[in-house]
């Protein structure tokens, strides 16, 4: 008598089978949904003088790409650029606590924009660096910017298994808004005081890393 394909041994455990992480992809990201709404705002309030971080960005774009005679400065609008992570970090994170299953090309979609914005964070953080000898106090806005990014680092380590699912990407894409802000706060910081986009960026990156930590934990331990 021969033994057919569907009545092999394991058979059916194999077709009952579900993803080692199927049950840390179930968890919802509630943590992050209201300071990721937040990081929005952020965009549109001061930080130096009257300055929002939107403001260098719309002036980079008119005078590059409209050709319009008004002043634009790359420096800034690098350093400001990633903000704009916080719109489609805001729409994703909404998606996610109503449901979080993805595809894969929404995750990989994910990785670039974060990719993205993670090039132009490090080409700031390097040009910060440059200018330590001349700006002592931009060593804070580098150390504390290359923490983040460290711990981001380890962090999606220990998550490597979920590389293509939501949870590595959404963490990805957080912690480099998060590293850029700390970086563009602690560098305006030095030249001018505390305005309310600076308050509220850092009690936003405060609530973040937390929320951060805390959905870790979750995913941890539902691998």
């Amino acid at each position: 008598m021969s033994i057919s394909r569907d009545d092999a041994p394991g058979a059916t455990l194999a077709y009952a089978q579900v993803p080692a992480n199927a049950a840390a992809l179930r968890v919802r990201p509630f943590a992050l949904l209201l300071p990721n709404l937040l990081a929005v705002v952020v965009l549109f309030l001061p930080m130096s003088s009257n300055d929002a971080p939107i403001g260098p960005i719309v002036e980079y774009v008119r005078h590059h790409v409209f050709k319009q005679n008004i002043r634009s400065d790359i420096w800034e609008a690098f350093i400001t650029g990633p903000f704009l992570l916080a719109i489609p970090l805001a729409a994703w994170t909404i998606r996610l606590c109503i449901r979080p299953a993805t595809s894969r090309r929404e995750v990989i979609t994910a990785w670039a924009i974060t990719l993205t914005a993670l090039a132009m964070t490090f080409f700031a953080t390097a040009y910060v660096i440059y200018l330590i000898p001349k700006m002592h106090g931009f060593v804070w806005a580098a150390s504390a910017t290359a923490v983040i990014l460290a711990a981001g680092a380890a962090a999606l380590w220990f998550l490597r298994s979920m590389i293509l699912a939501y949870p590595a990407a959404l963490l990805a894409m957080t912690l480099v808004y998060c590293a850029d802000v700390t970086l563009t706060i602690l560098v305006v910081l030095v030249h001018t005081r505390w305005q309310t986009g600076s308050v509220l960026g850092l009690i936003v990156v405060g609530a973040q890393l937390v929320a951060m930590i805390f959905l870790f934990f979750r995913w941890r331990e539902e691998l």
